[in-house]
């Protein structure tokens, strides 16, 4: 019955996947559309890739280090590839690629189901909550502190609390200990997205840092919107409505979130090919 299930699942997803590209589809102009990518600056394109790979990076660090604070030893090496193919797997089918990481730590360090899920929790609250201090900060900024002077302490007040409350959360319920070196791990994660959309936004033509910075935000926390294989759909969804709040058009925003896409399996097909017979072994044992 579980097996029936999650394939009925799996084709509610397609079907759902399928259902926003065709009112993507019917919004967009397609001319529009080619003459976005035509009219172009290319040259901003190894700018995108090399922070789309640094992103893996410091996204691996992060995953490392709550491991570690787990009391999951896992090499630094093997959580970078690991994270390559996590990308990888999520892109073709939601949640395979954690699912894959389930097993392999579970295989190679004995990690039970609830320690991997309490992982994961941490991580997706540790990028949450920092995407939401970033909106906050961002909007004082961008309103060149032109606000009410109640609002701006509220607004600092506020960010001060979410970090207290975060930082209670992952002691008292996590029971973390160097929370510091999470939380500014997450800090350095979220801002190189930032520059990722920030030089896309570049390619095509637009130089706006705030407009790009509250795009990366909402597609950072769209990411972990897993209804779609990949968040094929939803990514894109996220991207195209929100250019209606920005300085771009529909055709634009959807440009973006190709290009963006594009970057990442630039940067993860060679380390996920390489590293996938190591990752499989135990399938054979």
């Amino acid at each position: 019955m579980n097996k029936y299930k999650k394939i009925i699942l799996n084709i509610s997803q397609i079907i759902l996947m399928i259902i926003i590209f065709y009112f993507i589809y019917k919004i967009i102009n397609l001319n529009n559309l080619k003459s976005v990518f035509t009219n172009g600056s290319y040259k901003y394109l190894p700018q995108v890739v090399l922070f789309s790979f640094i992103y893996i990076i410091v996204e691996s660090i992060l995953f490392f280090n709550i491991a570690k604070q787990n009391n999951i030893r896992l090499k630094l090496l093997d959580s970078f590839f690991l994270t390559n193919v996590t990308y990888l797997f999520n892109m073709l089918v939601p949640l395979s690629g954690m699912t894959l990481r389930a097993l392999y730590l579970k295989k190679f360090f004995d990690t039970t189901f609830k320690t991997y899920l309490k992982i994961i929790l941490q991580f997706i609250i540790l990028e949450v909550f920092v995407c939401v201090i970033y909106l906050i900060i961002f909007s004082l900024i961008r309103s060149n502190f032109s606000i009410d002077i109640e609002i701006y302490f509220f607004c600092i007040v506020l960010i001060l609390f979410l970090i207290f409350f975060l930082h209670k959360i992952f002691q008292k319920l996590f029971k973390i200990k160097n929370f510091s070196v999470l939380f500014l791990n997450a800090l350095l994660l979220t801002s190189t997205y930032i520059f990722i959309v920030y030089f896309v936004f570049k390619l095509f033509n637009h130089s706006n840092f705030y407009d790009s910075t509250f795009l990366a935000l909402i597609l950072s926390i769209s990411n972990y919107v897993s209804i779609t294989p990949g968040s094929y759909g939803v990514f894109e969804g996220v991207s195209v409505l929100a250019s209606n709040y920005l300085n771009l058009i529909e055709e634009e925003g959807l440009a973006i979130s190709f290009v963006i896409r594009l970057s990442f399996i630039l940067v993860i097909i060679v380390p996920s090919i390489f590293y996938l017979k190591k990752t499989f072994l135990f399938w054979k044992n």
